[in-house]
C-alpha cells in the first residue's frame, strides 16, 4: 500500500489597513467622566474600502465581512504623582452604528503603574466579524483607585536616532487569514 500525497495549505495574514500617531493622549481626568477614546492618527480607509478610521478613532464597518482581525497597541506611561496609577482600557461596539447602544467587547486590561518614570506596552488581539453600519472604539480612562497620572505616551528617538521613525504612541492594523 503506498502513500498518498497531502496537499497541505498554508495560511496567511493579510493586513488591510495599518494606523498610528505618535501623539500623546491624556485622560481629562479619572473615572468615565475623564475617559478618552484612542484615536490612530489622521484616520482613512483600508484597501478595498472594508473599514474607515476616523480621526477621533472610530472604526465603521463599511462592508459585510468575514472574521477580521484588530490588532491594536498602546505605550501608557505615567510621570509625576506619587502612588500607584491604575490605567484601564477597553474596545466598544455598536452592532446598529449608535454610539448610545454600544457594549464592552472582551475584557478590560488594567495597567498598575507604581513607578512615575515608566512606559509600558500593551496590545489588544481581537478577532471579530462586524456587521456593516456598526462602529467600534477603544477607550482608555484612569481608575479612582489610584492617582490621577496616566496617558498614552513614549520617549521619541532623540540626537543620533532622531532619523529612527518615531515610537507610535497608538497603532492599529486590521487584517484577516486566507489560505495561501
Amino acid at each position: 500500500m503506498g502513500y498518498s500525497s497531502l496537499n497541505c495549505s498554508t495560511i496567511e495574514r493579510v493586513s488591510i489597513g495599518n494606523f498610528a500617531t505618535p501623539n500623546v493622549q491624556t485622560p481629562s481626568g479619572q473615572g468615565d467622566a475623564g475617559k478618552i477614546r484612542i484615536n490612530f492618527g489622521a484616520g482613512g480607509n483600508t484597501d478595498n474600502n472594508e473599514f474607515s478610521v476616523d480621526p477621533d478613532g472610530t472604526i465603521n464597518c463599511l462592508k459585510n465581512s468575514i472574521q477580521y482581525e484588530f490588532d491594536v497597541v498602546v505605550r501608557v506611561e505615567r510621570q509625576g504623582n506619587p502612588g500607584n496609577a491604575e490605567i484601564m482600557g477597553r474596545l466598544m461596539y455598536a452592532e446598529d452604528g449608535i454610539e448610545g447602544n454600544a457594549i464592552q467587547f472582551g475584557d478590560t486590561f488594567n495597567i498598575r503603574i507604581d513607578d512615575d518614570n515608566t512606559v509600558w506596552r500593551e496590545e489588544f488581539l481581537l478577532k471579530l466579524s462586524p456587521k456593516i453600519g456598526s462602529k467600534l472604539w477603544f477607550e482608555l480612562a484612569i481608575d479612582e483607585s489610584g492617582v490621577n497620572a496616566g496617558q498614552l505616551g513614549a520617549t521619541q528617538p532623540t540626537g543620533t536616532l532622531s532619523s529612527w521613525n518615531p515610537v507610535n504612541t497608538a497603532s492599529l492594523d486590521i487584517g484577516y487569514y486566507k489560505t495561501k
